[in-house]
């Protein structure tokens, strides 16, 4: 069931950069730009920018007015609140895994599970409510398909550019299709001549598929595998030395080279100038030591 706060979180105040995707750029990408394109047309038309045209007149005024048009693409006030009329979630995850432990070399054991899930409640921003409103068939109302219409999430004003005064909030996506690999070791072992203890760890999380679909048939998928948010990629490397009550630590931690995404798709020079994110590399170490049973000191 959809959480309290899902439900019935009040109007808080919130900043976000929104979108457009009926601009020249993106009005034609993605899974759905035949039906983005006839939506885009007809929002124009339903803002009042062709004047009193109608049918293929009307039609024709608003591709014109279309190409043209250019998203300011600023940052807007608006609130984000909950959804009363969320659908409780209905999903299906699985895992297989094992672990290996060979006896030629105690003390290491290595794992790898293989994740699958599907559907989720997830909270939307305008840009994403402006994309699944207009690349929906249901346009100009999408609750039969996100539990809450995302076309009312935002308006336009009388030049078509997005107003300030979102009220975003919580959707029921018909389907969210995630499948990943996460794969762990660990070492450790004594150091000779009473020397300590050194214990090594890893874990690699390799994300294959990150889908979403406002259809629930994945005949509109949205894929972000592969952005900054979600890196195909993850990996973390432990190093941790133990004497008596001495230790020192240095942790590395890894992510993937990341694209900017649009509409779906990983963006290219024609979208924006820099749409690659180079492999981000974060390095942590720490020393310390038990001075007590009750007291640590540490450095990091």
């Amino acid at each position: 069931q959809p959480g309290i706060v899902e439900l019935f979180l009040g109007g808080q105040s919130a900043f976000s950069v929104t979108g457009d995707v009926c601009g020249p750029q993106t009005i034609d990408t993605g899974t759905s730009r035949v039906q983005r394109r006839a939506n885009c047309i007809q929002s124009v038309i339903d803002n009042g920018n062709v004047g009193n045209l109608t049918g293929a007149d009307a039609e024709a005024a608003a591709a014109a007015f279309l190409a043209g048009y250019q998203p300011a693409g600023l940052s807007l006030p608006g609130t984000f609140t909950g959804a009363p009329g969320l659908r409780p979630e209905r999903g299906r995850s699985w895992t297989a895994g094992g672990v290996l432990t060979p006896r030629f070399i105690p003390r290491l054991q290595v794992s790898a599970d293989y994740i699958s899930l599907t559907d989720a409640i997830s909270p939307t921003t305008p840009s994403q409510a402006n994309q699944l409103c207009l690349d929906s068939d249901t346009y100009n109302d999408t609750s039969a398909i996100t539990g809450v219409n995302t076309c009312s999430f935002y308006q336009r004003q009388a030049d078509f550019q997005i107003a300030p005064g979102f009220a975003s909030g919580y959707i029921n996506l018909s389907a969210t299709k995630i499948r990943a690999v996460n794969i762990s070791a660990n070492y450790n072992f004594d150091l000779p001549s009473n020397l300590g203890n050194l214990a090594l760890s890893g874990n690699a999380y390799h994300l294959i598929t990150y889908e979403t679909s406002a259809n629930g048939t994945f005949t509109d998928s949205i894929a972000s595998d592969g952005t900054f948010a979600r890196p195909s990629w993850e990996v973390q490397s432990r190093a941790r030395y133990t004497k008596d009550n001495f230790f020192g630590q240095v942790v590395w931690n890894w992510r993937s080279a990341t694209n900017l995404f649009v509409s779906g798709q990983p963006a290219g020079p024609e979208d924006w100038e820099n749409p690659r994110f180079p492999s981000i590399s974060v390095f942590d170490a720490s020393i310390g030591a038990d001075v007590t049973d009750n007291l640590r000191l540490q450095l990091t």
